[in-house]
């Protein structure tokens, strides 16, 4: 049984919905538009269509802010500790690709691998300290 209240099913479920459908179209317009449109490297279309995925991110904030709104002061320090370790741990990323890309050249998709090893260090830590707490 979920010791969550009706309330807060109810913002998960909406939560996930308002993070799938801006994730799903954040795909399509990173992958499936540039194959479609393929506008000549540096031109201005070339730039709007390479900016265009930025738009589902923003609602993606939007979704994540009115969720971590739901919260309360329990889950709260929950969510701040994982975005502690999550920012920390990109940080790190980035300055350790800074070092190793002065010392070996420009690193492919540096800023992707920034990307993914901060929002697997959140989600790993939200993860981790769900399961703590719960025993």
């Amino acid at each position: 049984m979920s010791d969550r209240t009706p309330r807060e099913r109810a913002a998960a479920r909406r939560y996930l919905w308002e993070l799938m459908i801006p994730s799903a179209l954040f795909v399509v317009l990173l992958v499936i538009v540039p194959i479609v449109i393929d506008p000549p490297e540096g031109s201005p279309l070339a730039i709007v269509i390479a900016l265009l995925p930025l738009i589902p991110t923003v609602w993606m904030l939007i979704a994540v802010v009115r969720f971590t709104r739901t919260f309360d002061e329990y889950m709260r320090g929950f969510a701040l500790r994982a975005c502690a370790v999550g920012f920390g741990a990109a940080m790190i990323t980035a300055v350790a690709g800074g070092i190793i890309e002065g010392a070996v050249g420009p690193l492919p998709n540096l800023v992707w691998a920034v990307f993914v090893v901060g929002m697997s260090a959140w989600g790993i830590t939200l993860a981790l300290s769900s399961i703590r707490d719960a025993r």
